[in-house]
């Protein structure tokens, strides 16, 4: 959060010596609520939903460096994009009964 507050408000209006530590603040605070949304999102959904986050990050994260930053992504990348994609659909259909 504070690095896209940081972005939005352009760097150097946003950097005083005494912002430095509102940025760390906001960090704090956006780590916190977080912190406990992650708990709360392992009570609703389960430990297996919430084991996939990881794998939505990943893709996310190259997501945002391909639009905010322009990077290129290799074929191989796009495939390993694909197979995160597929697992968790294949993980999260409908339908899908626990096998003893």
């Amino acid at each position: 959060m504070a690095a896209f507050a940081t972005l939005a408000l352009g760097w150097s209006r946003m950097y005083r010596p005494a912002c430095g530590w509102c940025l760390i603040a906001i960090q704090c605070v956006a780590t916190g609520v977080g912190y406990g949304l992650f708990f709360r999102l392992q009570q609703v959904g389960g430990p297996v939903y919430v084991s996939q986050m990881s794998y939505v990050n990943t893709a996310v994260g190259v997501g945002f460096g391909v639009l905010l930053f322009g990077e290129s992504l290799s074929l191989w990348i796009w495939l390993a994009l694909a197979l995160i994609v597929t697992g968790v659909l294949l993980v999260n259909r409908v339908g899908n009964t626990a096998r003893p």
